[in-house]
């Protein structure tokens, strides 16, 4: 029970200096003055942590606020991830942004063992950069990195050893 507190406390701790930041960051240039036919969804794949091997990719961002979704489903693996974020730094071909949210994973390891599935809730948080490429900027290649707390599992969260786990993702976006 301890450890729990001790990752809850970590968890509000860190969402809250990052909420920080997000309110304080200065807003980006052209974020008041958005054009009517300015992109806002994008769709793709990401690759490597936490969606191994390769997942889904959803982006849907307006003016400076946004929400992007990662999913994959294997036997053995999968991943749902859903993420509020916030653009810090925009100047048109390339931005920088934080994101913070929750996943899930299932893990089911084969064995016919009665306690063979593992199914975790995480809380995610981190920064991430995006370049866009072409000549109207539709092409959008960027990368991730973050920590994943857990805070919910149903085989106990010991098996964490009282850490989050560090991960990081590189993706593909095609903007519509």
């Amino acid at each position: 029970m301890l450890r729990i507190k001790k990752i809850f406390i970590t968890t509000i701790t860190l969402m809250f200096f990052l909420s920080i930041s997000f309110l304080s960051a200065e807003s980006p240039p052209d974020a008041d003055s958005s054009d009517p036919d300015e992109r806002v969804s994008g769709y793709g794949v990401s690759v490597i942590s936490p969606g191994l091997p390769i997942a889904l990719k959803a982006v849907y961002q307006k003016g400076e606020w946004g929400v992007q979704f990662e999913f994959n489903y294997f036997y053995m693996l999968g991943m749902l991830r859903i993420d509020g974020r916030r653009i810090l730094m925009d100047n048109g071909w390339n931005d920088v942004y934080g994101f913070a949210g929750i996943t899930g994973m299932h893990f089911n390891d084969g064995l016919m063992q009665s306690n063979s599935i593992n199914n975790t809730l995480f809380a995610d948080f981190g920064i991430g950069g995006e370049l866009r490429l072409g000549r109207e900027r539709q092409f959008g290649i960027g990368l991730e990195g973050g920590l994943l707390v857990p805070f919910y599992s149903n085989q106990g969260l010991e098996q964490y050893d009282n850490s989050g786990l560090l991960v990081a993702n590189v993706f593909l976006l095609f903007w519509l």
